[in-house]
């Protein structure tokens, strides 16, 4: 929970700097979906899921996956995890090391 914080902080400080919000994305009903983070900035939406894990599976976007495909502004989404390398798990969704952040 305090490295999922901490990742927000770093966010919400990003967002602010570049006049855009931050939201917690979910959905009801069955099988929810969740992104844990979703900026909206100049028009464009980036989801953020956040891994303490030093590993990253394919199961780990299915909910940026979705955001993907409900949301025509997606740009891009990102999992931040404790890694070392930048890994692209599929079309425009990445997993970054949490030292970019």
């Amino acid at each position: 929970m305090l490295f999922e914080n901490f990742i927000f902080l770093n966010l919400y400080v990003f967002t602010q700097l570049h006049l855009g919000r931050i939201f917690y994305f979910r959905t009801y009903g069955g099988r929810e979906k969740e992104v844990d983070f979703v900026l909206e900035i100049e028009g464009k939406v980036v989801g953020v899921e956040v891994k303490y894990s030093k590993n990253v599976v394919f199961s780990d976007i299915e909910g940026l996956r979705y955001l993907r495909e409900v949301c025509p502004e997606f740009h891009c989404g990102f999992i931040i995890y404790l890694g070392n390398e930048i890994k692209r798990l599929s079309s425009n969704i990445y997993a970054v090391p949490w030292w970019y952040v």
